[in-house]
């Protein structure tokens, strides 16, 4: 990769806390933000598949009583969530730092991407597989769902 011609890198910081034990995936993360190099090209093609534009409207609202009535807050934490838990990833960041697309694909096929040293995962039949089920709910929820966890920064 060649940051300057590229003309628009992301970026994004991860901290340990060696005196805490973090190691592998428990650390802090930052949001995404992104550097712009005056002379290098922005490829208008990159910029359209970062920007989110679903198929179906969410509402955040909705997303956020989606979030009790289906069960996510026995093991999420999040702002609001009446039973605070860390059986499962914190979401209290969770907009500023995965890409809706992310968050979407987490939410359908829990094991597509299973963090490394966290306690979120088993392995089934030789296979490493996330503890979260996979979540059957109407495409609809889904979106109003990721729209809700968009506005956690």
């Amino acid at each position: 990769m060649q940051p300057a011609a590229a003309g628009l890198v992301p970026i994004g910081l991860a901290v340990w806390n060696g005196e805490a034990n973090q190691r592998d995936g428990d650390k802090f993360l930052s949001a995404w933000h992104f550097l712009h190099f005056e002379h290098g090209r922005v490829d208008p093609r990159y910029v359209n598949g970062l920007l989110w534009s679903p198929r179906i409207k969410g509402d955040p609202e909705a997303g956020k009583a989606l979030m009790r009535e289906r069960g996510c807050a026995a093991c999420h934490s999040y702002p609001g969530n009446p039973i605070p838990t860390e059986a499962g990833p914190g979401l209290t960041w969770a907009g500023g730092i995965h890409r809706p697309d992310y968050l979407l694909e987490s939410i359908k096929n829990p094991s597509t991407v299973i963090v490394p040293g966290k306690t979120f995962s088993t392995v089934t039949n030789g296979t490493r597989v996330s503890v979260m089920p996979a979540i059957k709910i109407p495409e609809r929820e889904l979106f109003h769902v990721v729209e809700y966890l968009r506005t956690l920064r």
